[in-house]
């Protein structure tokens, strides 16, 4: 069985290979996100290599994520981990050295300094270790630390309750996003969106670069974030509710309200919204996960993810593969208890995506008559896309078969809960129909004599206004009725 919520699995050393990665694709990746704050180009386009190989090998439409490393505060390099306990003082500095328990250690970037004042929290490796600003000079920053842990090279650090201003997009950035262009990547998720107007300047660095319409996701990683979120939500493609940062710059008891509330309003603006941090942080080191992290898996969909996300899991855990088997079986299970009837219920006036008045209505009516025909499947011709992303908004009970000409939106569409999409050169309406049974009984969607919805566009229209209910066989024998 094909899971409508999608899984998101991170590529790293445990996981770049091509026989690897032929696993992860077996067991249930749908996208393979790779991490730009780790690894060079280099390793990244041997992963796109073989990803890309894999996927047409197989003839699925699995994406290929870029994640921004974006504007991260990072210790610098630390040969030997640094042991600390609590009470024990050590310097931060602007200048490059490597790190140590006597000379300090380095904190990039280096223009941060003046942001940070005496008193402040900070955070390292994740929350993992909690320290206090006791001095703050132009190039340096005196820690003192309230708990024991190991300080590692290159390792996280956030300042909570701070607006550190630094530029949205750094020059890696920059030349990431010129080298995912190049590799013809098919979505970025953008790191540490504060503003709306940080996801216009990177579109317009993708506009710059030779792609306006690559998909652009919003990580929400800080307090800024959430209290723009509502713009941000209309302006991005899609959401990813960036679990880990979020409970260091905020309290983690405020989380699970804010993965609720993002999760709504990203399916009212009809994008996507990724789930991610932790889901299955056990599974790096052992082959079972714990109730607790299932119970997660489940209610991020009953939330209304549209996608779950593995991180370290699949990136350098232990059981990468198992990881991935074990999400796939969480989600079946869940899926079939999930209340459809309460997606139908949404406030559209929210909606950020640009559907015809004919699709809107046409849309959520064809849902409606599909579930008391109790139709298998409703499928949809597009070319932009947007009609199976209104669709799938909905969460209907049936699969959405999405049939496109065009590549990009093929993988795009990768990411759409419930969507499955199937590239095809013919606009002839009675051969990508045809073509679209043979692919729903080829992915154990649908049978010979299951009732199925057609949207399409009627002769001499430009825009989705066709339904049609029919038989798979009928359309397979050509013995439904002469095309018009």
């Amino acid at each position: 069985m094909i899971t409508r919520t999608k899984i998101i699995c991170t590529i790293g050393p445990a996981t770049n290979s091509p026989e690897m990665l032929a696993k992860l694709l077996d067991a249930g990746m749908n996208v393979a996100r790779l991490n730009f704050s780790h690894g060079s180009h280099e390793t990244h386009g041997q992963a796109i290599g073989f990803l890309k190989e894999l996927r047409e090998q197989k003839r699925v439409p699995l994406a290929i994520m870029l994640d921004t490393k974006g504007p991260e505060i990072r210790l610098g390099n630390i040969p030997q981990p640094i042991s600390v306990s609590q009470g024990q003082k050590l310097r931060l500095v602007s200048s490059d050295i490597d790190g140590s328990a006597e000379g300090g250690v380095s904190l990039y970037p280096k223009g941060i300094f003046p942001f940070v004042p005496e008193g402040a929290d900070v955070l390292i490796d994740d929350g993992y270790i909690h320290a206090v600003v006791v001095s703050s000079e132009a190039d340096s920053l005196e820690l003192e630390f309230m708990n024991s842990g190991l300080l590692k090279s290159h390792k996280s650090l956030s300042i909570r309750g701070v607006d550190v201003a630094l530029p949205f997009m750094t020059e890696k950035d920059i030349a990431d996003l010129k080298f995912g262009v190049e590799q013809n990547m098919d979505v970025v998720a953008a790191s540490f969106v504060r503003y709306g107007e940080d996801i216009e300047t990177m579109r317009k660095c993708l506009a710059d670069l030779g792609n306006p319409k690559m998909p652009i996701i919003a990580k929400i990683e800080n307090r800024l974030g959430v209290e723009n979120f509502s713009k941000i939500a209309k302006l991005a493609d899609g959401i990813m509710i960036a679990r880990g940062d979020l409970g260091i710059e905020l309290s983690v008891v405020e989380v699970p309200n804010l993965q609720k509330m993002m999760a709504k309003v990203s399916r009212e603006t009809g994008h996507f919204c990724v789930t991610a941090t932790q889901m299955l942080e056990s599974m790096i080191r052992n082959v079972l996960p714990t109730r607790a992290e299932v119970s997660d898996i489940a209610n991020a969909i009953y939330d209304g993810s549209s996608a779950v996300m593995l991180s370290g899991e699949t990136a350098s855990g232990a059981h990468p593969v198992a990881a991935v088997k074990i999400m796939r079986s969480v989600i079946l299970e869940t899926e079939k208890n999930l209340s459809h009837d309460s997606f139908l219920k949404l406030d559209d006036s929210n909606s950020a995506l640009q559907v015809s008045p004919y699709l809107s209505a046409i849309g959520l009516a064809g849902i409606q008559i599909a579930e008391r025909a109790d139709a298998k499947a409703l499928i949809v011709y597009t070319e932009s896309g947007s009609s199976p992303m209104f669709l799938s908004k909905y969460r209907p009970k049936f699969p959405i078969i999405a049939v496109t000409p065009s590549t990009s939106v093929y993988y795009r569409l990768a990411l759409e809960w419930g969507v499955y999409p199937m590239l095809t050169q013919e606009s002839d309406r009675a051969v990508w129909r045809h073509q679209a049974c043979i692919y729903g009984i080829e992915q154990g969607i649908l049978s010979n004599y299951d009732r199925i919805l057609v949207l399409s566009r009627g002769a001499c229209m430009e825009e989705t206004n066709n339904l049609t209910l029919t038989i798979v066989n009928d359309i397979l024998t050509g013995s439904e009725f002469p095309e018009t």
